[in-house]
């Protein structure tokens, strides 16, 4: 069932909270979504279009890891209450960053409400974190298994795939989650950081572009800009992203680095003259 909840994109502060790549010694920050500390369950919520929702074509069709298979088909009887417990205690494990507890309590909440995606999310959440990418995808196809038009779980999932090095399947699933959400500043983020990857710089600017356009204090994105400016010998262009970037967020150390990087790479360029 659909649950009421929030999301936010998380600022990356390293590679538990978001995966951080590496691209020609250029890092990019795809950005991750992380549901709420608190969601509010209300049984029979699902949308008529939801009831017999079936996966996206274009998802591989993956059988969830042994802790959660078939359990709709167990002698576990649905109960929203114990679920809702588990999912509380999870999330506040998963805050105090206690991941294999965390992924216990996710797995319970589960069990109690094997038809909700919203648990397999938050599941697919603690397992990337617990650095369990095989089982993170898992959750996050069940998820998408039973609401395909998750907008999160397609970014956080491609996020995964871009990082193996699957930029196909990683681009597709970003631009299934912009289907359904044009306006998605972490969507567009997510696919210039996938299109930078592969040196398609051109396409990677469109996209930060947008997403800055979207969200102009998206961090990641203003950073991302001034790197594949920077990839591109538009050096001054780069400094200007990196300079607006350290005027709205003075520690962020990442880019003060690349504008060195980018002054003395501006400077050289003088001398040479």
């Amino acid at each position: 069932m659909r649950s009421a909840y929030l999301t936010r994109t998380l600022v990356c502060k390293g590679p538990v909270l978001c995966y951080v790549l590496a691209l020609s010694k250029m890092t990019f920050r795809p950005a991750i979504s992380l549901l709420a500390a608190l969601l509010l369950f209300s049984p029979g919520c699902r949308k008529p279009s939801e009831t017999s929702a079936q996966p996206a074509a274009s998802l591989a069709t993956t059988n969830v890891s042994s802790s959660f298979t078939n359990l709709a088909e167990s002698e576990v009887e649905i109960d929203i209450d114990k679920s809702s417990e588990h999912l509380e205690r999870g999330n506040t494990f998963l805050a105090e960053g206690k991941l294999p507890e965390a992924v216990q309590e996710f797995q319970l909440a589960v069990k109690f409400n094997p038809e909700d995606e919203d648990l397999y999310y938050n599941l697919g959440i603690a397992q990337a974190r617990a650095g369990d990418n095989e089982a993170a995808k898992k959750s996050y196809r069940r998820s998408l298994e039973i609401y395909p038009d998750y907008v999160e779980a397609h970014n956080n999932l491609g996020n995964i795939l871009v990082a193996e090095g699957k930029f196909a399947e990683g681009i597709e699933h970003f631009q299934t989650a912009l289907k359904q959400d044009e306006k998605n500043a972490s969507a567009h983020n997510n696919l210039g950081t996938a299109y930078a990857r592969q040196n398609k710089i051109a396409h990677s600017l469109s996209h930060f572009e947008t997403a800055l356009q979207l969200k102009p204090d998206y961090a990641e994105a203003q950073f991302n800009l001034g790197n594949a400016y920077l990839m591109i010998n538009r050096v001054d262009d780069a400094i200007n992203q990196y300079t607006r970037l350290l005027q709205k967020y003075p520690g962020f150390a990442p880019a003060r680095a690349q504008l060195q990087k980018a002054q003395s790479m501006k400077a050289r360029a003088a001398t040479a003259k």
